[in-house]
Order: structure tokens, then C-alpha cells, then sequence
């Protein structure tokens, strides 16, 4: 069903919802050059870019892009600030009309709903359940069709200036992930399937937002088709528990498992921490994870004391 509210682009074109944008993108960012040059101007800036949304004459800027380790090897392209702050507004206002479509397990980009209510979820089912499959999506960012999501939007979004915003924003990172996908064809795939546009940066907050609306569909049909009560989807990442390990496996058609249901007696990887099913109220971040948070807090300086109280 469409949204129908009339003032969808009057609430994110009005300066308060601007101003809270600003703030939303300048959150733990106020060190950095472009944050505090925006910030320095404000009373200019922010009115401007206002004039620039409802004149239909704003224009996304270019993407910086690089590599982290995390320890897979991820391209990351980072929008400038100005164009943060407009993706701030837009979510802010679409958010509402598409969390109401979510299920209640999707985990990331949700209000309530980060790595800690995803993990204490995840070991919810531990103790209900013996065996999990672990999903993950291949090349997900790069691998995303844009016509697709397009169409999701186009069938949920009346207005037709948000749909021409959400348009171009998309437009902006066509081109940034194309040497991080390697083409995979499927059933009914012709010659054209290949220069079908693709991709979303990793980076931007709608990107992370539109992940979830991309994935919605599948997460309906696993929980209402397939009829998994315990599943769980955080990002790409998904887990699938079943009480008898073949049950695990044949619910899913996907090409080809190559991989062991796992059983959760043993401690093992829960969404980038340690867990134990028989032992849930024990929790300990993967190594991974504790080794980028002590290489996060040596670059803030952070007493020993201080650093011990946050690992714990």
C-alpha cells in the first residue's frame, strides 16, 4: 500500500527537520574538516541547501572511497557532509512509513534494534533451539539491483519529489562498487542481465537503510512461506535455527550447502561475539572485534582503566 500523507516533502524540506538532520550527521564527527566547516556557516549553509531541496536544483557531490580491513577488505565511500545531512532528512521521514513493514527481526539501522538486541535475540533462540544455519549474502552492496529496489520504493512512496531525491541519491554511486562485483547469473538471466545497474555504497546511511527495505521481501517469506519462527537477520548476515538438523537444511533452496548445520552446544561466532548455549549470560566480543576496539581506543588515547571498563 502506498503512503498517502500529503506533506511528505514539506516535513523534509522544513529547517527543523534540517536542523536535526545536521546534528544526526555531525554526531561524534565534529572534529573532522567538513563537519566543522559546515558547522562554521551554518546559518548560511543550512538555508541554502534547504533553497537547493525545493528549488529541485540540489545535486549529490562526488564519493571518497576507501579500503578498510575488518577484517574482510571493504571499499568504503564516504559522501561529503552536506550530502549526509540530506540523507539524515530523508530517512527521517521515510523511516516511519517502512519500519511498520519490517518484522520484528531485523536488526541494524533500527531504532532499538542494534548488535545488542540482535545478540540477546540470537541467544534467545540458543536456548531454544539445537541446530543454525548461517546465511550470508554475497557481494550484497555490489550485488543489489537498483531497478528492484527502485520499484520497491516506487510501490510504497507517492510523492513524486521524495522518489526523485531517493533517485538520485542512487544515481550518485552507480559506478562506485563496479570492480567489487563479480557477476552471478541466474535462472532466466539473458545477455542484458550483466548491465543491469547495480550497487549501493557502503557508507551512506540510506544505503544502510534501503538494505533493510531491499531484503524485506525475503524476510516476509521466510517467516511467512517457509515459516521459520526462529530467525533472525542483521544486515546480510542471517541465522536459522530448527531443533532437528535436516529440518535446518531443507527449508532453505539455495544452490548448494557445502557447509554442516553447526549445533550450538559449542561456543561459536553469534554476531561478531562469543556465545555459549548452555551458558547465554556469557558474552565475549570475538577477537576481531576486541582487537579493532583496542586499536580504536590507543588512537583516542584512553586510559587503561577507562579502556578495561568499556571491554567489560
Amino acid at each position: 500500500m502506498k503512503d498517502h500523507g500529503p506533506y511528505l516533502w514539506e516535513r523534509l524540506t522544513a529547517f527543523e527537520n534540517l536542523e536535526l538532520a545536521f546534528h544526526q550527521a555531525a554526531r561524534g564527527r565534529r572534529g573532522r574538516a567538513s563537519a566543522a566547516e559546515f558547522e562554521r556557516n551554518l546559518e548560511v549553509n543550512l538555508p541554502m541547501l534547504r533553497h537547493e531541496l525545493l528549488a529541485c536544483s540540489y545535486q549529490p557531490g562526488k564519493y571518497v572511497s576507501f579500503y578498510i580491513h575488518d577484517p574482510k577488505k571493504r571499499l568504503i565511500s564516504a559522501a561529503p557532509f552536506r550530502d549526509r545531512v540530506v540523507h539524515h532528512a530523508l530517512v527521517n521521514v521515510i523511516e516511519p512509513i517502512f519500519e511498520r513493514k519490517f518484522i520484528h527481526d531485523t536488526y541494524a539501522n533500527r531504532l532499538g534494534k542494534g548488535t545488542h538486541k540482535a545478540l540477546d535475540r540470537c541467544t534467545y533462540f540458543m536456548r531454544r533451539y539445537q541446530y543454525v544455519l548461517p546465511l550470508d549474502i554475497c557481494q550484497f552492496f555490489p550485488s543489489i539491483d537498483l531497478a528492484i529496489l527502485e520499484g520497491i520504493l516506487r510501490g510504497v512512496i507517492r510523492d513524486a519529489r521524495i522518489l526523485r531525491l531517493c533517485q538520485q541519491i542512487i544515481d550518485s554511486g552507480q559506478g562506485v562498487l563496479a570492480d567489487e562485483y563479480k557477476m552471478a547469473w541466474f535462472p532466466g538471466d539473458d545477455l542484458f542481465a550483466a548491465s543491469r545497474p547495480r550497487a549501493l555504497p557502503i557508507g551512506n546511511l540510506t544505503s544502510q537503510f534501503w538494505a533493510n527495505v531491499y531484503l524485506n521481501g525475503l524476510d516476509h517469506f521466510i517467516k511467512r512461506e517457509l515459516k521459520c519462527r526462529a530467525y533472525l537477520r542483521y544486515v546480510d548476515d542471517v541465522r536459522r535455527r530448527e531443533t532437528a538438523q535436516e529440518e535446518t537444511r531443507r527449508r532453505v533452496n539455495v544452490r548448494e550447502i557445502r557447509c554442516k548445520a553447526p549445533t550450538l552446544s559449542r561456543p561459536g561466532n553469534r554476531l561478531g561475539s562469543v556465545a555459549w548455549r548452555e551458558r547465554p549470560e556469557f558474552c565475549n566480543p570475538q577477537q576481531t572485534t576486541e582487537g579493532q576496539a583496542r586499536l580504536d581506543m590507543a588512537r583516542a588515547k584512553l586510559p587503561k582503566d577507562q579502556f578495561r571498563a568499556v571491554i567489560a
